[in-house]
């Protein structure tokens, strides 16, 4: 009769290696196993606001390029014009104003617009409008309207560039004397009357005169001046001198 019976190993001897756990999926001992890794966690709040912003920003820049086209450039005040006073071309900055429902004169006409006047105070920052805007020029507070009745010689006939003389210009205006005076023999320079006066009407343009040659001038001169003015214009002894125009 045979008995088999299990021997324990030898002090010495290794153990196998499925009773030391080799080879298990667990074991730590080996080099290069790493462990599993975690997932990864999905934040699909931050994912939509992504797009929101990125659909945002394409329709602001639609938004852009859509006003774009219902704008159009105008005339700003940049410096205050006073009432009466000629509007000068530096005054004027370019704006762009909503195409429709604003009143406004297109920036093409900066050129036109600095030879007129101002019918009101222009304050800076504001939108120039027609009605802000006088061909002549309003009469302001202490000034008067003169007649002048001139003959060839007493007024410019125009300015260098050959423009003639217009309505809006500013004037020097002289006492003169008269080549047939006796008060002229020694020469005597005319006295000046008013140092910045305005055309502010003009007959006789184009040929058309009163009499043969005389043309009626009509200036806005300070209320002080007026009577000086009046009397050398009843002797026919008053000149006017063309102030240079600016540009």
């Amino acid at each position: 009769m045979s008995m088999t019976t299990d021997r324990a190993p030898a002090p010495n001897q290794p153990a196998s290696p499925s009773a030391a756990g080799w080879g298990s999926p667990r074991s730590s001992g080996r080099k290069g196993e790493r462990l599993p890794a975690r997932p990864r966690e999905r934040k699909p709040a931050l994912a939509a606001l992504a797009v929101l912003l990125i659909l945002g920003g394409a329709l602001a820049s639609m938004s852009l390029v859509l006003r774009s086209s219902d704008t159009v450039a105008a005339i700003g005040i940049a410096t205050q014009v006073p009432r009466g006073q000629r509007i000068p071309l530096e005054a004027l900055r370019q704006v762009q104003v909503a195409r429709d429902g604003v009143a406004y004169v297109p920036w093409s006409q900066r050129e036109a617009v600095a030879s007129y006047y101002a019918a009101t105070v222009l304050v800076p920052g504001s939108l120039l409008s027609a009605r802000q805007v006088s061909r002549t020029g309003a009469v302001g507070t202490g000034q008067v309207v003169v007649g002048l009745a001139l003959k060839p010689g007493q007024y410019p006939a125009g300015d260098p560039n050959g423009r003639p003389l217009a309505v809006g210009d500013t004037v020097k205006v002289y006492e003169v004397v008269t080549s047939g005076s006796s008060a002229n023999q020694g020469g005597t320079p005319g006295r000046l009357l008013v140092a910045a006066a305005r055309v502010y009407d003009l007959q006789g343009v184009s040929g058309q005169s009163i009499g043969e040659s005389t043309r009626q001038v009509s200036i806005v001169v300070n209320d002080s001046a007026a009577g000086a003015v009046a009397q050398a214009a009843s002797n026919g002894n008053v000149a006017l001198v063309l102030v240079p125009r600016a540009g």
